[in-house]
């Protein structure tokens, strides 16, 4: 099973089609979900949009109508793509990314990150295969955390991405332990395999991302671009590893993609504090 049959692509609409669907439909029968930070909100949002931060949703979108069409925006277009995985996993029908988020309203060229958005993973996908895949993705983002941070210099920024450095590794870690357990064929060299056929011998990040495509993507990129992409694919984790969860059959290998889950919702907590002080400083610099 290839990684694109594991993952799927989630609907956009571009800046134009939004305006005119708030020109033309009744409010109540659509839905504008901002998941940016609240003080990136507060500098300015689309008419009639509802905040709800990307890492809250996780936990809040019980409080949207799955009945009603939902087109998700931020900055950019990475964290928005995350938040229409999490609406979709839930059940909703119509759900959309809002192609390049508020720079896109604006008038400016779309900037989200390289073919991102394959996160809608398929029914049908065997655990063993769930398991390698995400072993895979996770070796692939430690490797891009890697990159970005030799080249962040010494700040804070540079520091939270050595810290998911880490924590990529020991997921990966764990994964294998998993992996041990439930394959036919065990082993380091079983997974490397299973993820070679999965993968096609590329390279993955979460989210089915190719690892060349978001390095080159992140050369010269700011901060805040590369942390709200960070929000994405951490997102993309922590759904992966809820669904896994309900897939094992024993209650140690629940406990370790609970446990992965968790981690992965603390990551998404420190990009999302990280980022709200960030703008909230620019807004100040900016005396407004």
């Amino acid at each position: 099973m290839l990684l694109r049959n594991i993952f799927s692509n989630i609907p956009s609409k571009t800046a134009d089609e939004i305006r005119a669907l708030i020109e033309t439909a009744g409010r109540p029968d659509y839905k504008i979900l901002d998941v940016r930070q609240p003080s990136e909100y507060q500098s300015g949002h689309i008419p009639g949009a509802m905040l709800i931060p990307l890492p809250e949703l996780t936990h809040k979108w019980r409080e949207l109508d799955p009945e009603k069409p939902t087109t998700a925006y931020c900055r950019a277009g990475n964290r928005s793509l995350a938040a229409a995985m999490i609406l979709l996993s839930a059940g909703f029908k119509d759900v959309f990314n809002m192609d390049g988020g508020m720079n896109a309203w604006k008038g400016l060229k779309a900037t989200g990150g390289p073919e991102a958005g394959m996160s809608v993973i398929s029914p049908d996908t065997d655990l063993e295969s769930m398991v390698a895949a995400a072993w895979a993705m996770e070796k692939g983002t430690g490797a891009f955390y890697s990159k970005v941070a030799e080249g962040s210099g010494e700040g804070p920024a540079a520091s939270l991405f050595r810290e998911l450095v880490v924590a990529e590794k020991g997921h990966a870690s764990s994964l294998l332990g998993v992996y041990n357990q439930i394959a036919r064929d065990p082993g380091e060299d079983s997974i490397t395999a299973k993820a070679a056929d999965i993968t096609g011998g590329s390279a993955y990040m979460e989210g089915g991302i190719l690892l060349d495509e978001a390095t080159n993507w992140a050369t010269g990129k700011n901060p805040e671009d590369l942390l709200e992409f960070s929000m994405s694919m951490e997102t993309n984790s922590y759904d992966l590893y809820l669904k896994i969860t309900q897939r094992v059959e024993d209650d140690l290998s629940a406990e370790i993609f609970k446990s992965l889950a968790d981690e992965e919702w603390k990551h998404l907590g420190k990009i999302g504090e990280f980022l709200d002080e960030f703008y909230g400083d620019k807004k100040r610099a900016s005396g407004q």
